[in-house]
């Protein structure tokens, strides 16, 4: 026979809530999702089945990925992370500013990271309100 929990369920959804907190509250760790997320789009794009995908659409999914869970900061340096990361996987048929820097999708990256960043600081803002 098992023995009964010792927690109460309203314990359990606080717990789990503080250490969510905890987690997305940690600075560090919100920014280190933007090497990683692009680093994901990267192997994705080498991989076998890379071809199959635009390289920009793969690198707006790690944007949006980044600044929806760790807000506009990571965003942007995904945005960063990615203008650099595309000119050396793909050959660009334009010339970049600086021979690095890819000023059309640099733009577009930033609008995609700080917009969706801004809003999901918004929501969790207007959750945190509500508790």
């Amino acid at each position: 026979m098992l023995p009964k929990p010792t927690i109460r369920k309203g314990q359990l959804v606080t717990t789990v809530a503080s250490l969510e907190r905890r987690v997305m509250g940690s600075v560090a760790l919100r920014y280190a999702l933007a090497p990683v997320f692009i680093a994901l789009a990267s192997l994705v794009f080498l991989s076998p089945v890379g071809p199959v995908f635009n390289p920009a659409g793969l690198f707006v999914l790690a944007v949006l990925a980044t600044a929806w869970l760790g807000g506009a900061g990571p965003g942007f340096l995904a945005a960063v992370l990615g203008n650099f990361a595309i000119p050396e996987l793909t050959a660009v048929p334009y010339p970049l500013l600086g021979g690095f820097i890819d000023v059309q999708r640099f733009v577009v990256f930033s609008i995609v990271g700080l917009a969706v960043g801004w809003c999901s600081s918004i929501l969790v803002r207007v959750m945190h309100d509500e508790e």
